[in-house]
């Protein structure tokens, strides 16, 4: 893909703006980038909606201005905390036995689709497996010979009042085009390698304010839950105790080594003033503790069984930076959890990571790239 692509991701914290296109060696190659701030999302609800419209224009300048081309169209990432998945087994059966094309692939795929619901828009649709008649299951079935395709697919929904809303704002302020896409799907697929995601992974995303955990097997989500807590509640807890500015709770967070047990005169300095380091580690541990437990929450939600061997991963902006919050977050599930290292060294911060994903997924889903993986379907109507 030569020409440059724009995506539009919605942090807990911050709206971003990416252009790019393939670079060498397949890696991603960013053009523009734009971050603005503002108030956010929780439990599903916009924060301050009467400023959104300004802040998106801004990041979309902010971009413009960078690349120094004008964005006509936008892929825009919808959040876990306004998205779903519904998983479905679906079968067809032929008359005799056949070869199975993309076109097979693809009605299978149709097939599943009779949603009647109007508070929900189908944004993706992934396969986890296919089946054969002789029982054996397959991410890619095509060039098969079979009577018989099943798959459990992995049907992505977004809330139609997000997608109305966010289109009416686009149409303010000159967007042509917006499709959209799952942001939790794009990170998934960015962040966790083939061999981690056909063996089962758990991809736990804590930004500032909001909480996502995601149960990814083959190409597609097998769960997706949010919940309203992240970094931002932490700053929040020690900003109460200490009745510090919420700017020096932030710059306290980052300092906190909750891995360490602090001797009683220990103190964390910020701006010239002292606070317990025992006092601060409590308050920090007693917050990730409760995260931990929304986490637990969310993972008991999946129906799917999730083997010891699954992989855990941890990435975002609202715990990733604090030492020893992945170690205390995996004792509290019993779990080894990994800090996904990202893979562009020059956009490396976790707070990326979801905009990365959609830049990745989306330069490398036209039709044909889609057909050849059996990822078909990124992007409906295509």
């Amino acid at each position: 893909m030569s020409s440059s692509i724009a995506i539009l991701d919605f942090g807990s914290s911050r709206i971003s703006v990416l252009t790019g296109n393939r670079g060498p060696n397949n890696t991603v190659q960013v053009t523009s980038q734009s971050e603005v701030k503002y108030a956010g999302f929780s439990s599903g609800e916009w924060l301050r909606p009467e400023l959104l419209t300004s802040a998106i224009h801004q990041a979309i300048l902010g971009a413009e201005a960078t690349s120094g081309t004008k964005i006509r169209h936008l892929y825009i990432g919808v959040p876990g905390e306004f998205s779903s998945v519904i998983t479905k087994n679906i079968t067809h059966t032929y008359p005799k036995r056949k070869k199975i094309i993309d076109k097979d692939v693809e009605n299978l795929m149709i097939k599943g689709q009779d949603f009647s619901t109007n508070e929900m828009v189908l944004i993706n649709r992934q396969p986890i497996f296919y089946t054969l008649d002789d029982g054996r299951r397959l991410i890619e079935p095509i060039g098969q010979s079979s009577n018989t395709l099943s798959g459990l697919i992995s049907y992505i929904m977004a809330e139609s009042n997000f997608t109305t809303f966010i289109d009416s704002i686009m149409e303010s302020i000159g967007i042509e085009t917006a499709e959209y896409v799952s942001s939790t799907l794009a990170q998934c697929l960015y962040l966790l390698d083939s061999s981690k995601r056909d063996r089962i992974s758990v991809l736990i995303d804590i930004g500032y304010i909001t909480t996502t955990v995601a149960v990814v097997r083959g190409d597609g989500l097998l769960s997706l839950s949010s919940f309203s807590l992240g970094g931002g509640y932490i700053a929040g807890d020690l900003r109460e105790h200490f009745g510090m500015p919420f700017a020096d709770a932030e710059i306290l967070k980052r300092q906190v080594f909750v891995s360490i047990v602090p001797e009683a005169d220990d103190v964390y300095e910020v701006n010239g003033k002292e606070y317990s380091a025992s006092v601060t580690n409590k308050i920090v541990i007693e917050r990730l503790k409760v995260i931990a437990k929304a986490v637990q929450k969310c993972l008991n939600l999946c129906k799917f069984d999730i083997p010891v061997m699954a992989s855990y991963c941890l990435t975002g902006g609202g715990v990733s930076y604090m030492r020893g919050a992945k170690e205390l977050i995996g004792q509290f599930l019993e779990k080894d959890i990994e800090l996904i290292k990202m893979p562009l060294p020059n956009v490396d911060k976790h707070h990326n990571s979801s905009a990365l994903g959609l830049l990745n997924m989306i330069i490398d889903a036209s039709m044909v790239i889609a057909k050849k993986k059996g990822i078909l379907g990124f992007f409906l109507g295509e």
